[in-house]
């Protein structure tokens, strides 16, 4: 399916006005369970130990309550700029694929995302491993297309970077690099052994 581009900039316009309905009443609405239990780790109410996931996101957590004091909003303040952060970077990837029907379907699963929109609102690290996801895909498919060791290099920073949020993003990486390799993505044999040492790197503990 191909629009014109004239179509494809106005529904673009159309598709940003309505990504900012994630917004609407982002603070005011009622308190998760879960979150009660993100507010108790970051404050040091309770151990990291009992928690599985990395303490890096709490550490986030307990900096925007410093600033923002007890309250919805500073819970969810870091949700908040890392949406931040995947509309401008959503938007900007339109804008460089020249408002293209394949640009435009990205954008909406990312910002106007039922499941997206609720992981937005609550103060867990599910948000950012939604970003996370979309962002890996995004620097695979830049490799794959461009075929440049620097690319590898920012992919193995990237899931260095994401692993101190939650492990589960390592699961990424081994899937991401597995599939290129078995699906005889990566021809290059130095790529390939390469993915390999970055992925085992990334898994060491």
């Amino acid at each position: 399916m191909k629009l014109s581009s004239k179509k494809s900039y106005y529904l673009f316009i159309f598709l940003f006005i309505l990504s900012l309905f994630q917004y609407y009443e982002f603070w005011k609405l009622y308190l998760w369970i879960d979150e009660f239990g993100t507010y108790k780790f970051a404050s040091g109410i309770q151990s990291f130990e009992l928690e599985t996931h990395t303490p890096v996101y709490y550490y986030l957590i307990r900096w925007s309550i410093d600033l923002w004091g007890i309250n919805l909003f500073a819970l969810r303040f870091p949700n908040l700029i890392l949406s931040l952060f995947a509309l401008f970077l959503s938007s900007f990837y339109v804008k460089k694929e020249c408002f293209s029907f394949k640009s435009l379907l990205i954008f909406i699963f990312i910002n106007i995302n039922p499941t997206a929109w609720t992981f937005l609102r609550e103060a867990r690290v599910y948000y950012w491993l939604f970003v996370f996801a979309w962002l890996s895909i995004y620097l695979n498919e830049k490799y794959l297309s461009e075929k440049k060791i620097q690319n590898l290099i920012y992919i193995f920073l990237f899931y260095l970077i994401s692993s101190w949020f939650d492990v589960i993003s390592l699961m990424l990486m081994w899937a991401m690099s597995f599939s290129n390799i078995i699906l005889g993505r990566i021809k290059n044999v130095r790529h390939i052994i390469y993915m390999i040492i970055m992925t085992l790197l990334t898994s060491a503990p």
